[in-house]
């Protein structure tokens, strides 16, 4: 099993700056989308839509009983840089008996990232 996708609603004016937040700090692309009856984005990540961004007005900031969406990659330092150029505020952890090293941040809508890294 993997993630397919992630579908996030919220009015236009603040899915615009989640789209750039998301393509900034998750080095997406913006995919192909089919012709829907409603605005939004697909964000690519290796030709793969991983985000599906949705334009609903009547949504509010923020996300109801989601913690955290996870992901795994590479290059720690490089991803670390990042976020600190982008000046985004995030959490680090390393887990031993894992040897697994854990960014958290959270998006401007409030959804929480995890990005974890093999080793430190």
């Amino acid at each position: 099993m993997q993630i397919d996708h992630i579908n996030i609603k919220a009015p236009k004016k603040l899915l615009e700056i989640e789209k750039d937040f998301l393509l900034k700090t998750l080095n997406l692309t913006i995919g192909k989308r089919p012709n829907l009856n409603h605005f939004g984005y697909w964000l690519n990540f290796d030709n793969n839509a991983l985000f599906h961004l949705s334009v609903d007005e009547n949504r509010k900031s923020g996300i109801n009983n989601l913690d955290h969406i996870a992901f795994f990659s590479d290059n720690l330092q490089s991803f670390m840089q990042n976020l600190q150029n982008l000046k985004v505020e995030f959490s680090y952890r390393y887990i031993d008996e894992l040897n697994l090293s854990q960014v958290f941040f959270f998006t401007t809508l409030g959804v929480r990232i995890e990005v974890g890294f093999a080793g430190k």
